[in-house]
């Protein structure tokens, strides 16, 4: 590490890291960054060149630069540019369309599954025309666009038959689906019956009732059973180094975006980078107050972590200390679930009363997606009517 980038403060370090500077605190922190720094960082080690600019970035944020390239050093985090192309991905296939989905389009257009209505998105009329041709078939329905099913569309010749039509479905019924299996809802009703004091602790203080807590795990991580592969430490990090259209090369190649387009991505991805940054600088506080690693925590594939998958400025937040051991541990369920009812409670569910169309909208704030939100009230519909003891 080169010496350049030792800042000469770690106050300044301590400061971000500890919201509140009580002496509990500062003793923690102070053990923590000896630890680093006695470690085998007191030999010069070089930080990577890839996350150069993004220490620099975080040290502008006040953030002490030897302390935090130490732990980019230390962790031996590898630059990973798949997230943020993911990312982009899917933001252009809703703003520009794909050629893909303009292929399948072509196709049901020419067996009649659809009208002359090609734009490259994935929109509901796409989506029953691919389930109406899944019916059709006898494949699975799903409604997915994907390259297995333009291999089939492109080999059918037979037209779509007259009157076809698909079974009645109610938005409220189109749900995932691998969720609602036996084996999910057992793992569903195990954590229902291990957790019952929590659970009613969280409904008693919230009014977030414990099948709605778990029907929100369930889909989240597996009741905590699936807490992601990936350091969210890694994933936050790659992002935010990610500013440069020279990670998209497969998806300029495959779509070849307009300049327009070009500029579009190049502002969207480096929005997203600071999202992340901001993220980023959030779980070091996230940790430092609640004497935890942030190198080594698990998270989802845009960093969301623990058994009720928070953003760690969520963490921040709205994270409560269920279990009175004085760290907010998102990893610990008594600590997640009451952290998802305190969110809950914050985002509009009200004690008693909650209509179904209130009950949604606060979960939309959980997370923004119809599919979602019908599936957490099945999982909590599921566990009502089936009792949690079988």
């Amino acid at each position: 590490m080169t010496t350049d980038i030792f800042a000469p403060d770690a106050c300044r370090f301590f400061r971000l890291f500890a919201i509140r500077s009580t002496a509990p605190y500062c003793a923690v922190l102070f053990f923590w960054v000896f630890f680093i720094l006695s470690g085998p960082f007191a030999q010069a080690q070089e930080l990577p060149p890839q996350w150069r600019p993004l220490v620099a970035r975080l040290a502008a944020e006040g953030l002490d630069q030897r302390i935090v390239s130490a732990l980019f050093v230390e962790s031996s985090v590898a630059y990973d540019p798949e997230p943020m192309a993911r990312k982009m991905e899917e933001l252009y296939a809703i703003r520009f369309g794909t050629k893909l989905t303009r292929n399948v389009q072509t196709h049901l257009v020419r067996l009649g599954y659809l009208d002359d209505d090609i734009d490259g998105k994935v929109g509901p009329k796409t989506r029953n025309a691919v389930r109406l041709f899944e019916l059709v078939r006898g494949m699975e329905i799903t409604g997915r666009v994907n390259e297995a099913l333009l291999a089939v569309l492109s080999q059918e010749t037979r037209p779509m038959p007259p009157g076809t039509t698909l079974p009645e479905e109610e938005d409220r019924d189109i749900v995932y689906r691998t969720v609602l299996t036996p084996e999910r809802l057992a793992e569903a009703r195990a954590f229902y019956n291990a957790h019952r004091g929590t659970l009613a602790e969280v409904h008693r203080r919230y009014g977030v009732p414990p099948e709605i807590a778990v029907g929100i795990v369930t889909v989240e991580t597996r009741c905590g059973l699936y807490l992601g592969e990936k350091s969210a430490f890694a994933t936050l990090a790659s992002m935010a180094a990610s500013r440069d259209l020279d990670i998209l090369g497969a998806l300029i190649a495959r779509e070849q975006p307009s300049a327009e387009a070009r500029r579009w991505l190049l502002n969207r991805m480096r929005e997203k980078a600071d999202w992340a940054q901001k993220e980023l600088v959030a779980m070091f506080q996230y940790a430092g107050l609640n004497r935890l690693d942030p190198q080594h925590m698990p998270g989802s594939v845009y960093g969301a972590i623990g058994v009720c998958q928070f953003m760690p400025s969520n963490a921040l937040e709205f994270g409560v200390d269920g279990d009175g051991d004085g760290v907010v541990d998102l990893f610990a369920t008594e600590d997640a679930l009451m952290s998802l009812g305190n969110f809950l409670s914050q985002h509009g569910w009200k004690r008693g009363g909650n209509s179904i169309q209130a009950q949604r909208k606060a979960l939309y704030r959980y997370n923004y997606s119809k599919v979602y939100v019908n599936t957490v009230l099945a999982v909590a519909e599921r566990l009502r009517g089936a009792g949690t003891d079988k």
